[in-house]
């Protein structure tokens, strides 16, 4: 058996002006600082769902005038955080690159048969949902939707303590662009490959000329453990330089799953 394991960390130690920017657009630039993760994922944090009237709610730091931060207060639109202006609402969320990852290989052996294993894992990072983001509400005119899951609870009636998801109309009108409410761990663990080997026993081999001879069966990405909260269908993140894009990741398809049969021969 083989394993790895790999632990990465890292921090701004200097940087110009004493600080950098990082994104596009007004809504989710932040500024990284001496000490940051370079990776780091910054935004104004989603505080769930007003009972009341089902809206959504955010985090707005409140500070004092030395710059102190004294408390939260919750509103219900982002335009109300106003982070563009006040950058120290963008809170850190966590980092687009896993602080552990590595893999698993092993090989049984029976007789003639031989299974191989490869398990790969990545933990401890982030990623932006955007296929939830855009397909369950926001874009109801535009693009197809996608159905909401089972932890997935909408507000349908004042009082509602338990609803996770604002009301329909604001789950489709409310902007939630700069804020953590699709941003999900993405720890997984994935079943990379399994393959099932039959090696020809000697004698046979003899009575037909040959030095080896192995009929296999291969399989390729065949499962991926990772949070019921993620809705796309593969929770590997960004590439790196994504984070200028709010952490685009989450909206592209899975690794695809493949099969392959086949046998070798030397002679």
């Amino acid at each position: 058996m083989s394993f790895n394991f790999t632990y990465n960390r890292n921090k701004i130690l200097n940087v110009a002006n004493d600080s950098l920017k990082q994104g596009y657009y007004p809504q989710y630039s932040y500024y990284m600082y001496k000490g940051d993760d370079i990776n780091s994922m910054k935004a104004v944090k989603y505080a769930g769902v007003d009972p009341a009237n089902g809206m959504p709610l955010f985090e707005k730091l409140i500070f004092d005038e030395k710059g102190n931060k004294t408390g939260v207060e919750y509103v219900h639109t982002l335009a109300e955080v106003d982070a563009a202006s006040d950058n120290r609402q963008f809170q850190t969320i966590g980092s687009y690159q896993p602080r552990y990852f590595g893999g698993l290989t092993n090989t049984f052996t029976y007789k003639q048969f031989s299974l191989s294993i490869l398990i790969t894992y990545a933990l401890k990072y982030v990623i932006r949902d955007n296929l939830a983001e855009s397909m369950q509400g926001r874009r109801i005119t535009s693009m197809n939707q996608l159905a909401f899951r089972g932890h997935q609870i909408l507000w349908t009636e004042p009082g509602q303590t338990n609803a996770n998801e604002p009301s329909l109309y604001y789950n489709s009108t409310a902007d939630y662009f700069g804020s953590d409410k699709y941003v999900h761990d993405a720890s997984n663990a994935s079943l990379r490959n399994l393959r099932l080997n039959y090696d020809l026993p000697a004698p046979v081999l003899k009575r037909i000329k040959a030095s080896t001879c192995t009929f296999y069966i291969s399989a390729d990405n065949l499962y991926t453990l990772y949070s019921k909260k993620i809705i796309t269908s593969s929770p590997e993140g960004p590439s790196v330089g994504e984070a200028q894009d709010f952490g685009n990741g989450g909206g592209t398809l899975a690794i695809p799953r493949r099969y392959v049969l086949g046998v070798q021969v030397t002679f």
